[in-house]
């Protein structure tokens, strides 16, 4: 049996509707869920240092708990966006609602192989790629998340292909 790694650019993210209207919103305007790019899905151990008395050559490293990455998500330009008006209702109004993301790896057969929840997520930077008279270049908007955590999810049932 051979094993191939998968490639990163077969992918879906879906907003989790948390009985708000934003998943119901999300689901008619399929085009807020479509993403070029997911970025940010890092998580680590912080360590706190302590130096032991009379030894002056060596410190004592101690877990202090974990720590996740920001979720970057980057797309073309939307003129109309349930997604962005989360985000302005965040940045603007500071009416702060977590939600749900779940980001799905996909396989050639569109067969889920990997897949990552993140919980608590609220939008807290939008950022629009540069204006250039000189570049034929589409806008991409980029909205970062910051969450609680998020946790891959083992899809026992996927195979090789």
């Amino acid at each position: 049996m051979q094993y191939y790694p998968p490639v990163g650019y077969f992918f879906t993210v879906t907003f989790v509707n948390n009985g708000a209207d934003f998943g119901t919103n999300l689901a008619q305007n399929a085009f807020d869920c479509n993403f070029k790019e997911v970025g940010g899905l890092t998580s680590e151990i912080q360590m706190e240092y302590f130096a032991e008395g009379g030894v002056n050559d060596m410190q004592h490293p101690l877990p202090k708990g974990a720590k996740f990455g920001n979720i970057t998500l980057k797309r073309g330009l939307l003129i109309k966006s349930e997604l962005a008006n989360w985000m302005y209702d965040s940045l603007e109004n500071f009416q702060i609602v977590p939600r749900e993301i779940v980001i799905i790896l996909l396989g050639p057969l569109a067969v889920p192989i990997a897949g990552w929840h993140v919980t608590g997520a609220y939008p807290i930077k939008w950022e629009i790629s540069g204006f250039n008279a000189m570049d034929n270049a589409i806008v991409i908007e980029s909205i970062e998340f910051a969450c609680q955590k998020h946790r891959r999810i083992i899809l026992e049932s996927v195979t090789t292909i």
